[in-house]
């Protein structure tokens, strides 16, 4: 249990079950139910009661410590209050809305959610008392008056304004299989068109990432909090720039019919003047150009809110920003199959799996592949749903493989959309409403394994008719539109591939015969930094120098590119 020298104690973490890291495996799962057990793990403040005298360093530690622990907590417990108060189960959300008050008693917009939880559930005049728990509480805090918004809902359930949530009208399609996930993305978003100042709200991520699901997730949970309904626009089988057919598939999914000769675009917005909806126009990533339609809407009717899915943002003043990443998954192959179920990529290849093959079963056997296929897709949903289709012909052991190497996933299933009927056709969707220099510039990007700088990308992607000059706008516009994902590691921006995307480049790079040439212009930037790096390599930049080489160190091997 215990190893030790002269110089050093060393602890077996693998002989210990740890809390933190028990917090920290649920809460990174992302579900409901492992963000409560999460929660349950959480008592007190981190080493609550423990300190060294005369150790100024450790107390430093500690504090800090204990801050992001306590972020941590009320993160989770936002999550479960808002998850649960979104789908109308106030019962269930008020235990967590009391707990996140206990810790952060001055938080007025957590005053707020429990006052109207308790109307919710019958319990006026505890939500009354609320109110004014909350106006003394901030005044004690905070030395403050409560806010407007806060006055207003008080007044609204002294009025009996405030009932039990009954839902609207609405056009959402049901769904034949079940959504997994994600319960920190749906806090957001209704967190965001439950707020006054937003209007427009853009869902933006790749092709496959699951930006449509997510979004009619969203829309049905906020059923209640639309008077005149929540309306589904599916906007994908309208051509590229095919604005003018906007207006009738908004009136499709509305059930409105356009009469006499006034103009149709001025009867769809006399008929949503007064209303108070939410409108979900799904796919707008090939129709950009009709967005002065959206913001016509916008300014004609001041209840309704529209909620987009698109593959790059509106960029409209109007507009806020919420970007989709693929679902929750394990980082690494060391877990067992009980942890396992707590993340949601996992949980949805299972589900398909179990689907076409009743006797699949995650185990020890098949752990460790079903871990690589959502670790090489990273957790995007469309490629782990193909992936898991083809277990009717093939074993799991070898879907991973031929993921690990082969984009070209298909599925069998009939009723899938054309346009999702495999990971390619995904791909060149996207890869169509790029203009030619942003093609070029997005397959020469296929070259680089373990993501690129921009400097790198410039020198690479450069060259034969493109200015190199040209390359960082065009990288921007990439990123913009979902294709190419931005981090920053240690001050400096960083870019990659998602990994089944960075394989269709790849493919598209050797069609169009310029492998080569890319290839070798990317030995050459890699040789022209290792020579700048080794006269660094014996001065007091050694350390920096080494930590930007091991960065590069995908780069620096051979590929098949």
């Amino acid at each position: 249990t215990f190893h030790a020298s002269r110089d050093w104690i060393q602890i077996d973490l693998k002989a210990f079950a740890l809390d933190i890291c028990d917090f920290e495996a649920y809460a990174m799962s992302g579900t409901a139910d492992a963000l409560a057990a999460a929660a349950a793990l959480y008592h007190d403040a981190f080493m609550a009661g423990l300190y060294l005298d005369d150790c100024p360093e450790f107390e430093v530690w500690l504090v800090a410590e204990r801050e992001r622990w306590h972020q941590r907590i009320v993160s989770v417990l936002e999550c479960l209050s808002g998850f649960y108060a979104r789908r109308g189960q106030s019962e269930t959300a008020l235990p967590f809305t009391a707990r996140l008050l206990y810790i952060e008693p001055w938080r007025e917009e957590t005053h707020r959610q429990m006052m109207r939880l308790l109307a919710q559930t019958g319990q006026r005049s505890a939500a009354l008392q609320q109110y004014e728990s909350a106006r003394r509480v901030l005044a004690e805090e905070l030395n403050v008056e409560p806010s407007p918004e806060t006055n207003a809902l008080y007044q609204q359930i002294r009025a009996e304004e405030i009932a039990p949530r009954i839902s609207s009208p609405h056009n959402l399609p049901t769904q034949l299989t079940t959504f997994f996930g994600r319960e920190t993305e749906l806090t957001r978003i209704a967190a965001r068109l439950n707020n006054p100042a937003c209007r427009l709200l853009t869902l933006v991520g790749a092709g496959g990432i699951g930006k449509t699901r997510l979004e009619l997730e969203a829309g049905k949970h906020l059923l209640g909090s639309f008077r005149d309904g929540v309306f589904f626009v599916p906007l994908a089988s309208l051509g590229a720039g095919q604005t003018d057919f906007i207006v009738p598939a908004i009136a499709s999914a509305l059930n409105f019919t356009f009469e006499g000769p006034q103009e149709p675009k001025t009867q769809l917005l006399n008929f949503l003047r007064a209303k108070q909806l939410l409108l979900l126009l799904d796919n707008f990533e090939h129709l950009l150009k009709g967005t002065a339609l959206v913001i016509e809407i916008l300014q004609a009717a001041p209840q309704v809110k529209i909620f987009v899915t698109s593959r790059e943002p509106l960029n409209v003043q109007a507009e806020w920003v919420t970007r989709v990443t693929g679902l929750s998954y394990p980082t690494s192959v060391s877990h067992n199959a009980d942890e396992l179920g707590h993340y949601s990529a996992v949980q949805l290849f299972v589900e398909r799996a179990n689907q076409l093959d009743e006797d699949f079963a995650l185990n020890a056997k098949t752990s460790a592949s079903v871990i690589r296929i959502c670790q090489n897709v990273e957790g995007m949903p469309l490629a782990i749903e193909l992936a898991a289709t083809t277990l009717k012909s093939m074993a799991v052991e070898k879907i991973s493989e031929q993921i690990a190497s082969n984009v070209d996933l298909t599925t069998p299933m009939h009723d899938t959309e054309a346009r999702h009927s495999n990971l390619r056709a995904v791909l060149d969707w996207s890869f169509a409403l790029l203009s030619q220099a942003e093609q070029t510039v997005f397959r020469r990007l296929a070259v680089f394994v373990g993501g690129w700088t921009l400097a790198a990308a410039t020198f690479v992607c450069g060259g034969d008719e493109l200015p190199t000059e040209s390359v960082a706008a065009l990288l921007s516009e990439l990123e913009t539109k979902s294709l190419v994902a931005q981090e920053e590691r240690e001050e400096e921006m960083r870019y990659r591939l998602l990994e089944p995307v960075r394989q269709y480049a790849r493919n598209k790079l050797l069609e169009a015969g310029e492998a080569e040439a890319v290839a070798a212009r990317h030995l050459e930037f890699f040789v022209q930094l290792t020579d700048r790096a080794e006269p660094e390599l014996t001065d007091a930049q050694q350390g920096a120098w080494l930590k930007g080489l091991e960065t590069e160190l995908d780069d620096f091997r051979p590929t098949g590119t």
